[in-house]
């Protein structure tokens, strides 16, 4: 009987062992720590009228895939929706958990929206950059609030400052 009695409470000490551990786990995977870093204003005077900076910026941001949802000429300002875009710790901060970068796990996905401002001989750019975390179960979804690093907006001012030099 003492037999029997001590095998049940091994599988007992076991099972709940177990299910401690998965616990323990679970709710480190769900330690997120947001970015404390501040995004970097890119901005750069150019040789344009604010016209041809428009203009230039326009068939950049629409040859790379974006779609354009406000533009206003007089203020110069142009306007994107989000657009699906794999960003990379180097590109931008999402977060960690457990000191790992979300972006390193391909369950993270990303969109980049921008905003684009020409006055005075001058482009200024921003990245708007929204995160999700999805691995699986509905209930873990997180979404994640994620910081520019600066380089996609300086990879577009290239880009703007290439198309007003042809």
């Amino acid at each position: 009987m003492q037999d029997s009695f001590d095998s049940h409470c091994y599988k007992l000490m076991r099972v709940a062992t177990v299910c401690v551990s998965v616990a323990i786990v679970a709710a480190c995977a769900m330690t997120y720590e947001a970015p404390t870093a501040v995004a970097p204003k890119v901005s750069q005077p150019v040789k344009a009228t604010e016209k041809a900076i428009m203009d230039a910026a326009e068939q950049v941001l629409v040859s790379d895939g974006y779609q354009i949802t406000y533009t206003n000429g007089a203020a110069g300002i142009i306007s994107t929706a989000p657009r699906d875009l794999h960003v990379t710790p180097e590109q931008a901060s999402c977060g960690t958990t457990m000191g790992i970068d979300y972006l390193m796990d391909k369950r993270t996905k990303t969109t980049v929206a921008f905003g684009v401002l020409a006055e005075n001989n001058h482009v200024s750019i921003k990245a708007t950059i929204q995160g999700s975390y999805r691995p699986g179960d509905p209930t873990e979804d997180i979404t994640l609030t994620c910081v520019s690093r600066g380089v996609l907006e300086s990879q577009l001012m290239n880009q703007i400052t290439a198309a007003l030099a042809k």
